[in-house]
């Protein structure tokens, strides 16, 4: 074992970590509406193993007070841990060299693979909690601190909010990714990688989204594909994120005069195509934005004034005929608007009528609704469906779904 890990596993601020992360596992440890606190402190662990054989889930949301206390004094400790200095060693090459390694094969295998970048990316977060614990060095500016502590806020939000309203520990999912993500950014920022490597990484990714997108299309009878995700609309809203990575990086391609400047123009082609073939629609209005933000923006400008030259006239025609060509814009041109005329007919407002605008519309209304009646607290996490319902039922908004008879039996549940 290298002499440098030896004493990593002895000191203050892996100590208070450890225990921070075990005070969290403890304050959700258990199924909902079960204690096992006196089985733990009894040692019980037939009981425990009893209860967890016949529970669904063995964690919960840390929704009453003791757990919530215990849930407290865990984030206390992990944001005390941060402080506390470390005799970390000033040589991060091996950390970049695995850091480079485990990042390409996530962005080369994010929408090729179905599984292996789950894999790359919890070796990667393993790598930045190693580097955390040991070698991190915690010097923060202001606003990284603001940053930093924004992510956290958002992360353990729903936890102490589960105390008011309870609610199911699987909803959490999302938050808790800006937790993950905090490590992640306190390695990175430690590192000095090549940057350039990375523009290349990016773009070859992006590349390899139109041969992926193509088997699928052809080989799977869907109206509208998704590859390895879980949804068509997440495919969109990653490949459209490679789109304006894949714009952006051509001026830097250009100013550092790297080799194979067409890569960004290919990369932002296949990107493009890829969105297209998902049928996502609203994901367009964010480089749209973008395009309207830098413009606007004279420090920004220059990232993509290149666009407007003469140069670029072939690579726009391009770009504006994969657009007007794919799947995305056909569900444009096919939206329905003429439910708009006939907005409380139930045969208009049926969610699963195609392309119609009404039944989201209905949702966003019934939405404004539930905030103007529950303005402070809200209905939790997975309360939103219900309460939906509940605004059918009262007659404040159209019915959505022709099953209502189910619907009321299930709010009647």
């Amino acid at each position: 074992m290298p002499h440098f890990i030896i004493p990593c596993f002895f000191n203050t601020r892996l100590l208070l970590f450890s225990f921070g992360i075990f005070l969290i596992f403890l304050s959700i440890l258990g199924p909902p509406k079960t204690g096992i606190f006196p089985h733990l402190i009894s040692l019980n662990f037939n009981e425990l193993f009893i209860i967890y054989e016949n529970s669904e889930s063995f964690f919960r949301m840390p929704d009453t007070l003791n757990r919530i206390l215990v849930f407290m004094l865990s984030i206390i400790l992990l944001v005390f841990s941060s402080i506390i200095p470390v005799r970390h060693n000033t040589d991060n090459r091996k950390t970049q060299n695995i850091f480079a390694i485990l990042s390409s094969i996530f962005f080369l295998s994010i929408l090729t693979t179905d599984s292996l970048y789950n894999i790359v990316i919890i070796l990667l977060f393993t790598l930045s909690i190693y580097h955390y614990t040991c070698k991190a060095n915690n010097e923060f500016k202001s606003y990284e601190i603001l940053f930093l502590l924004a992510y956290l806020i958002l992360s353990i939000f729903p936890f102490f909010h589960s105390f008011l309203i309870s609610s199911n520990i699987a909803e959490v999912d999302n938050y808790t990714r800006f937790l993950l993500a905090i490590p992640l950014y306190l390695m990175i920022r430690d590192l000095n990688f090549n940057k350039k490597y990375f523009l290349y990484l990016i773009n070859i990714s992006a590349i390899l989204l139109l041969p992926i997108s193509l088997h699928f299309y052809f080989t799977e009878d869907l109206l509208r594909i998704r590859l390895f995700t879980s949804s068509a609309t997440i495919l969109g809203n990653i490949s459209m994120t490679f789109f304006l990575f894949a714009v952006l990086s051509i001026y830097f391609f250009k100013k550092h005069n790297l080799n194979y400047v067409i890569l960004p123009y290919m990369s932002s082609l296949a990107a493009l195509f890829s969105w297209g073939l998902s049928g996502s629609r609203f994901t367009i209005i964010i480089p749209i934005l973008v395009l309207l933000l830098s413009l606007m923006n004279n420090n920004s400008r220059k990232y993509i004034s290149f666009l407007f030259d003469k140069k670029n006239l072939l690579f726009l025609f391009i770009l504006f005929s994969v657009f007007f060509s794919s799947i995305s814009f056909d569900r444009f041109t096919n939206l329905n608007l003429s439910s708009l005329s006939n907005y409380d007919e139930p045969n208009a407002n049926y969610w699963m009528k195609q392309d119609s605008i009404i039944p989201r519309l209905l949702i966003w209304n019934g939405a404004i609704n539930i905030i103007k009646e529950n303005p402070v607290i809200g209905v939790g996490l997975d309360n939103f469906n219900n309460h939906l319902n509940k605004q059918i039922l009262k007659g404040k908004i159209e019915a959505i779904r022709k099953d209502i008879e189910k619907a009321e039996a299930e709010i009647a549940e």
